[in-house]
């Protein structure tokens, strides 16, 4: 919040009234979040590129649902229309509430939980899109 409050601040000046002051201040709020989001996100992703392979495999329920999907799931969810990776992000990845997503975006909270379940919908139908593939194709031996 200070930083999106600090982010306001310095934007002031630009704030030409074309929407009201609220959904200014909000829209701030939301790419100041956002913003935050992604670098944490690069963030783990440099810590996990880093790490040593061999030494997490096995280790936590994060091992076991890799080793299940044909893709990491950063690909998956890179595949995703902006709105909805947006909307699993703030949800999962840094536990909002459907009520606090609802606040940040604008929007109400049945649109929101519509919207989580069509995302979560369609990750769901990539993942099983994979897995039936492979299960269609099995790999050659060589």
């Amino acid at each position: 919040m200070q930083t999106a409050l600090i982010e306001a601040l310095r934007s002031a000046a630009g704030y030409q009234g074309a929407a009201s002051l609220e959904s200014w201040a909000h829209r701030i709020a939301v790419r100041v979040a956002l913003r935050i989001a992604r670098k944490q996100r690069d963030h783990h992703q440099r810590l996990d590129d880093d790490a040593d392979a061999d030494e997490l495999a096995g280790h936590g329920p994060e091992a076991d649902l890799s080793d299940s999907l044909a893709r990491p799931v950063g690909d998956y969810l890179g595949a995703l229309p902006e709105p909805q990776r947006t909307l699993l992000l703030l949800r999962h990845a840094l536990g909002h509430s459907v009520a606090e997503i609802a606040e940040l975006q604008d929007t109400p909270v049945p649109t929101i939980k519509s919207r989580l379940l069509k995302a979560q919908e369609e990750l769901r139908r990539q993942i099983r899109r994979d897995q039936n593939l492979g299960a269609r194709h099995p790999a050659r031996r060589p």
